[in-house]
């Protein structure tokens, strides 16, 4: 049997991506899919609204962008607990260098605390 179905461009794209990385044709991976779930729907009790919208909530996830984004703010996030690790580092040769504190080699060079939050 043949069935024509329109869907979202993400879920388009997501059952594409889904397919290629599974190496296998979109309409066997969302024919199986639809075949799991109707098989498990035939054995599964029938559920109050309350129990539904639980499972709703519960299934429901944040979308591909927000973890793109969350990855891109990790990276950046690394970057500058590297960068800063890096300029402590040396900070804390060059005030041993010229025999003086941490706290006077940043005072002497004008070296001010980048605020987290403005």
């Amino acid at each position: 049997m043949s069935l024509m179905i329109s869907v979202e461009p993400e879920l388009e794209a997501w059952l594409r991506e889904e397919a290629r990385r599974r190496g296998e044709p979109r309409e066997e991976l969302l024919s199986r899919d639809v075949a799991i779930r109707w098989a498990s729907a035939r054995n599964a009790p029938l559920l109050t609204s309350d129990e539904t919208e639980l499972l709703q909530t519960i299934k429901a996830g944040l979308p591909e962008s927000f973890w793109s984004r969350y990855r891109e703010l990790i990276a950046l996030s690394d970057q500058t607990e590297e960068k800063t690790l890096q300029r402590t580092e040396a900070m804390i040769v060059l005030a041993q260098l010229r025999g003086v504190g941490l706290d006077e080699l940043r005072r002497s060079l004008g070296i001010q605390p980048v605020p987290v939050v403005q």
